[in-house]
């Protein structure tokens, strides 16, 4: 049996839905993580090392190309009036070039695990490209990776919900907290996402706050990560990473 931070760490979660707290009671579910490592590493040369509450991403050769570390965590509804939270800090390491971090809360969905996400990425990082950021929304014709921007099949492409607030500042060598917030009202997904340094600095903070009136999933399992290839960070740590879902008060 291969180990659980190949590939096969994304088949992990349960298949049936997490027991939600019943709305009103305030109460708040941490929903417990598992199998870190990169979608298609199959070999598990990039498995991450995890001590003490951190998930380092540091194997030879992971900066030469965009990566995609992820994690599971059991399959959860997001019901009318809760909220699901993604908290954590990441701090970046051996950056060369200029280039964005994708982050994101996504439903998995094809066997190999590498295409078909549903859910939502938010963009930090500066890239000539992107000079104004994005949060986007994936569509339920979506059989392309989780954090890809553009596809010939316009049901495949994904929605821009809004630009960054601010200005885009590169990635440097540093630590950053990082929060992805869903708010569901009814049918409609308000999402926030921020990414900012963990010692507080001039520049300004990369924040986004959209609402999605058209979500392509309520359900969720997965969280998803993207060092692009042009920011080429040697290494990627995470660390007090929780996902919590309560109700809105």
């Amino acid at each position: 049996m291969k180990p659980i931070h190949t590939l096969l760490f994304l088949l992990s979660a349960p298949l049936t839905l997490l027991a939600l707290p019943a709305q009103g009671t305030g109460a708040v579910s941490s929903l417990p993580l598992s199998g870190w490592g990169v979608v298609g590493d199959r070999a598990g040369k990039w498995t991450p090392a995890e001590a003490e509450g951190r998930v380092v991403f540091s194997a030879e050769g992971f900066g030469e190309k965009g990566k995609f570390p992820a994690a599971s965590f059991p399959k959860t509804e997001l019901r009318d009036g809760q909220k699901l939270e993604l908290s954590a800090k990441v701090a970046f390491k051996g950056v060369s070039g200029t280039g964005n971090f994708r982050f994101g809360i996504f439903l998995k969905r094809s066997k190999d695990h590498a295409r078909g996400w549903l859910g939502y990425c938010a963009i930090a990082g500066l890239e000539k490209s992107l000079p104004t950021g994005g949060l986007y929304a994936r569509l339920p014709g979506n059989e392309s990776t989780f954090d890809s921007l553009q596809d010939e099949k316009p049901e495949m492409s994904p929605r821009l919900l809004t630009q960054a607030s601010g200005s885009i500042q590169n990635i440097r060598n540093e630590t950053y907290r990082l929060s992805m917030v869903l708010i569901r009202t009814g049918k409609d997904i308000a999402c926030t996402a921020r990414l900012v340094p963990a010692v507080e600095r001039a520049y300004p903070a990369v924040e986004y706050s959209a609402i999605d009136q058209q979500p392509g999933t309520y359900v969720f399992d997965t969280l998803g990560f993207n060092s692009r290839q042009v920011l080429s960070a040697d290494v990627l740590e995470f660390s007090e990473v929780s996902v919590t879902i309560a109700p809105v008060k």
